[in-house]
């Protein structure tokens, strides 16, 4: 004769039942079990719960557990409810990380710091027809990386979840921005707008024009809002008048996230006059006490059409020497207007590093056409630049700058823009003239 029993309600596992206190079966599943089949007729049978099964916990009683048989017994009956709430981990992939300390959190807690790409779980299950809420609370840096999260929400229901997706990719810091044009007829006005990304503020910027010869005279190279020339840090901007037609023209914007809390704040000088003398003139502006500068340019309104800005560069309240304090801009006028210098400072943090590279050289005969490039050190990108009148003999022998860029010289005056340094264009006044090109660079 035989003993079994049914089982039902079983979702743990572990279940062990137990015959007349000796012999143990495993019972891994509902229905009937076979717990003896050599039982004797007239003999006692008992049947119990040895070991309860878990994940999920749960309780089983055995019904009309013992007795006397006279012939096969299959009315034992063994139910199990659940008295742990089930629950469930949750778990998925991360991609493309290579930067550190990247945390997870699952519905806004369970800190889990990610070290490397792979599979991942979070500490603590959730119950079962509970929700989950997988969200990054810290980026990784060094390199900055933005991690996004797919699958991220859902409910746990019946089985763990392992298909969360964690794609991580390298933020971009820093960014060119490169806008062309042509110059028309003579004596009509242009402009370009080298416009940066929303998360990138302008922290420089510059101007090039290709051929040997002038043309065109730059009035405006400074950092504005898009719609209009007033202060900003959302746009380079270049305003000219055309010399010669159809030459190809460019305006630069730099653009770049920098560290620390400060945000990069534009000032403009007052606006300046030459009062009606024909004479080169140079202002310097200063960024507040706590403040450096980061960039600057110049600007001209009114009926002025005929100018030359001959130096823009980083100064102190001396234009004469380049300094990380303010901007220093110089314009030679032949009609009176006014004119102003724009500069962009910020709350740079103490450790970051900011050299300012000035590269030296002399004019040639007048009308000879030349380049000049401040190179960054290894390992530095170019933030800003400008140039500078060194000394002269005079007001004659000024040189006309027609392209003032980011990048290194190239045999293409309005060449690609380059993070390596700064590069100045110019047609020679002439010859002596002690005059350079400056970049301001940092570890970016």
């Amino acid at each position: 004769m035989t003993l079994s029993a049914t089982v039902a309600g079983l979702e743990g596992t572990g279940l062990v039942l137990q015959y007349n206190d000796q012999a143990t079966i495993d019972v891994t599943s509902n229905g009937q079990v076979i717990l003896a089949s050599d039982l004797v007729s007239g003999s006692a049978y008992s049947v119990k719960v040895l070991t309860q099964p878990s994940d999920p916990g749960q309780s089983c009683v055995v019904s009309n557990d013992t007795g006397t048989a006279t012939s096969n017994v299959d009315n034992v009956t063994v139910t199990c409810t659940t008295t742990e709430i089930k629950a469930y981990r949750i778990g998925g992939v991360v991609s493309g990380l290579s930067g550190s300390g990247l945390v997870l959190q699952n519905n806004g807690g369970d800190d889990l710091f990610i070290a490397e790409n792979g599979a991942f779980t979070f500490q603590t299950s959730v119950a079962d027809g509970a929700s989950y809420a997988v969200s990054v609370s810290v980026q990784p840096e060094n390199p900055e990386q933005n991690c996004a999260v797919s699958n991220a929400n859902g409910t746990a229901q019946g089985a763990g979840i392992d298909n969360v997706q964690v794609a991580c990719t390298t933020r971009t810091i820093y960014q060119l921005v490169e806008v062309s044009g042509t110059t028309g007829a003579p004596g009509s006005s242009g402009e370009l707008l080298a416009a940066c990304p929303v998360d990138k503020p302008v922290v420089g910027g510059g101007f090039s024009a290709s051929g040997t010869d002038r043309v065109w005279n730059v009035l405006f190279s400074a950092p504005s809002e898009i719609a209009t020339e007033a202060a900003g840090t959302r746009a380079w901007r270049v305003r000219f008048t055309s010399l010669i037609e159809g030459q190809l023209v460019k305006a630069y914007a730099v653009c770049a996230s920098l560290p620390g809390s400060s945000q990069p704040t534009v000032f403009t000088s007052d606006g300046l006059s030459n009062d009606g003398v024909i004479a080169p003139a140079s202002v310097a502006v200063q960024c507040p006490s706590a403040q450096k500068i980061l960039s600057g340019g110049f600007g001209s309104s009114g009926p002025l059409t005929n100018v030359q800005f001959f130096e823009s560069h980083p100064a102190g309240s001396d234009f004469r020497f380049i300094d990380n304090t303010g901007w220093a801009v110089g314009i030679f006028q032949d009609q009176d207007g006014p004119w102003f210098s724009r500069l962009i400072c910020w709350g740079r943090p103490l450790d970051f590093v900011q050299p300012l590279v000035e590269q030296f050289s002399v004019t040639g005969p007048a009308g000879t056409v030349a380049q000049l490039t401040a190179q960054c050190p290894s390992g530095m990108r170019v933030l800003s630049g400008g140039y500078r009148v060194v000394s002269s003999v005079g007001a004659e022998l000024l040189w006309r700058v027609t392209s003032s860029r980011p990048g290194l010289a190239t045999d293409v005056e309005s060449g690609p823009a380059g993070d390596d340094g700064w590069t100045i264009s110019y047609v020679s006044g002439g010859e002596g003239v002690s005059i350079s090109a400056v970049a301001a660079c940092a570890p970016i």
